[in-house]
């Protein structure tokens, strides 16, 4: 459940911003009024991001307001989200979000803020991999490798490598149980349905170690 990802370029403020509103592709009308989200200024800073390609999303702010159909890609290190306008893009900062979705192709991701859900063991951007009465989520974080180049052999890296690692978690009674190297002993937290999901697991032939087949799991249980 690790991805390399490689250093990117992220632009954060080194000013104040206007407090004027304006009329603005990347606003939304809410009771409060227009809110709007801040240019992305010049200073160049290091940026991971979950996905580093430009993806078609919809944005929840605190407290409701929505943005739909728009280009965004979240950077964990910075935890900012980029959106990509007409007017050149802007960032909004992780405590301003409730959520945000990505589409592609072949797939629609599902992120929340979970300081906002206040969720015991869970914590930042989480992506919802099975809603339900026993939701299963995937907690994102950052993890450094320094750089490790050797001269005098010419092997390793010459710059730092950041790995995201993601951590699978069952959600039940508002407290987060990570699953990730649990293997069979998930099992457990399905109550009196565990030997119901046992059998669904060997004539699947389903295994407890793969992300994929965690979520088959769990969507299983949440069908009964």
């Amino acid at each position: 459940m690790k991805r390399f990802i490689f250093l990117s370029l992220l632009f954060i403020p080194a000013t104040s911003f206007s407090q004027i509103v304006r009329p603005d592709p990347v606003v939304d009308m809410t009771t409060a009024g227009f809110r709007e989200f801040k240019p992305k200024p010049d200073a160049a800073v290091e940026a991971v991001y979950i996905n580093d390609k430009w993806l078609n999303g919809t944005i929840v702010i605190a407290p409701n307001s929505e943005v739909k159909d728009i280009p965004i890609k979240y950077d964990v290190k910075n935890n900012l989200l980029e959106i990509q306008t007409k007017d050149g893009i802007k960032i909004a900062n992780k405590d301003k979000l409730k959520s945000f979705s990505t589409k592609d192709a072949l797939e629609e991701h599902h992120y929340v803020n979970s300081d906002d859900l206040k969720i015991k063991g869970l914590t930042g951007i989480a992506e919802v991999l099975v809603p339900g009465k026993l939701p299963l989520y995937g907690g994102i974080h950052l993890r450094k490798i320094p750089a490790n180049y050797n001269p005098a052999m010419d092997v390793g890296s010459k710059v730092d490598v950041f790995v995201i690692d993601e951590s699978l978690f069952l959600i039940r009674d508002n407290e987060a149980f990570d699953i990730t190297k649990a293997g069979k002993k998930i099992l457990k937290y399905f109550g009196d349905k565990s030997s119901a999901i046992e059998s669904y697991v060997k004539q699947n032939k389903l295994s407890y170690k793969e992300k994929s087949d965690i979520i088959k799991i769990v969507e299983e249980f949440n069908r009964n």
